[in-house]
Formats: structure tokens, C-alpha cells, sequence
């Protein structure tokens, strides 16, 4: 059986659970052994949640973290809900605490899927960017995409050479939106799919 691992968001909100689900579930049913990456970008090079980056800006760290504080028994409540939906509905790799891991001892599988949702939004959670570009050890495996949204219209300067770089890497690239292919253009021969979330 072809073994495929989806690199997407799905913790942490209704959408992006739904949208996990039914690809690995549509996987499965085409006849794939389906999982997805269990590694919680939210918590990697974090204090409290709040990621170190917000550290450079003493006041602007203080103000999210006060709202992690303040917030925290209803996200609690909130995550264990997700993580019974997670446990009983969705096959996960094992987990994976911090990106580095995932480089050091990836999951093995014979296709790679980034996608869908806003995987590829620069704005999205910087720390678990490059394990959304598959951008760890894929070994001969087959990357591609599949609804990725990017979120912005343009790509610029150390972005744009970015985007480039991971994305040339991909064996199959699919977005979400008809203004991504316009976007990617710049900086890609691929040919380039439009899908919607499944």
C-alpha cells in the first residue's frame, strides 16, 4: 500500500480539522495508507505559547502573552475538544515536539502532501513554515501541494527567494486560489493546479 503523509494545519480550529480529515479520509479511500504530521507548530520556539520572535519588542511580547494568560481556560477547554475530534478521527504520525525533529527523524512515506488551507501563508505561524514546504528529509519520495493558499497577491525580496526555492522542489504543485497561480508565475515553470479544500 502507498504510504502518504499530509503536512497541514488541523489543531486548532473547526476548518482546518475538517479540512484534514476529509483529504486523509478521501486518501484512504482511493486506496493510500493516509497520515498526518503530529508536530504542533504552536508550541515550537514558544514561552507560554507566545512565540520567541515577540521577544525583540519587550511590550508587544507582555500583550500576548497577557492574553494567553487571560485566554487560557477557555483555549484549554477549547484544545481538548480538538484532541478527542483528533484521537478518533484523524491517523497521525508520531509526534513530533519541535521542527528540528521532524528534520533529524522524518516520517517515511512515498508521497508528501502540503495542504490544503493557508499552509503557505508567510503571515501564518513563521515556525512551521519549512515543514509546510516539505522541506525536511522527503528522501526519493513524491512532493506536491494540494490547495495550498498563500493568502497574499505578491512575494517579495528574501520571500519571493524563498518561495522559489521550496517551491521548484515540488514534483506537483496544487493551490486553492485562481490569484495564487498569478503569484507563483513569477517564480515557477510548473505547472500549476487550482483545487478546493476537499
Amino acid at each position: 500500500m502507498i504510504k502518504v503523509c499530509v503536512v497541514t494545519f488541523y489543531k486548532h480550529n473547526y476548518g482546518a480539522f475538517l479540512q484534514a480529515y476529509s483529504l486523509q479520509k478521501f486518501l484512504n479511500q482511493e486506496g493510500f495508507d493516509a497520515e498526518v504530521l503530529n508536530y504542533d507548530y504552536s508550541k515550537d520556539h514558544t514561552i507560554l505559547g507566545v512565540h520567541v520572535s515577540y521577544l525583540k519588542n519587550p511590550i508587544s511580547f507582555l500583550k500576548k502573552l497577557f492574553y494567553k494568560v487571560k485566554g487560557f481556560k477557555k483555549q484549554r477547554k477549547i484544545n481538548k475538544i480538538f484532541n478527542l475530534s483528533v484521537e478518533k478521527n484523524i491517523k497521525e504520525t508520531k509526534y513530533y515536539k519541535h521542527y528540528r525533529s521532524v528534520k533529524k527523524n522524518s516520517p517515511i512515506a512515498d508521497i508528501f502532501i502540503s495542504g490544503s488551507d493557508q499552509v503557505w501563508n508567510p503571515t501564518m505561524a513563521k515556525q512551521g513554515r519549512d515543514s509546510r514546504f516539505l522541506a525536511f528529509n522527503t528522501k526519493n519520495a513524491v512532493i506536491a501541494s494540494y490547495a495550498a493558499s498563500i493568502g497574499i497577491d505578491y512575494l517579495n525580496g528574501e520571500l519571493k527567494n524563498y518561495f522559489k526555492q521550496k517551491i521548484n522542489k515540488f514534483d506537483f504543485v496544487s493551490v486553492r486560489e485562481e490569484r495564487s497561480i498569478v503569484t507563483l508565475r513569477d517564480i515557477t515553470d510548473k505547472q500549476i493546479f487550482v483545487h478546493k479544500d476537499p
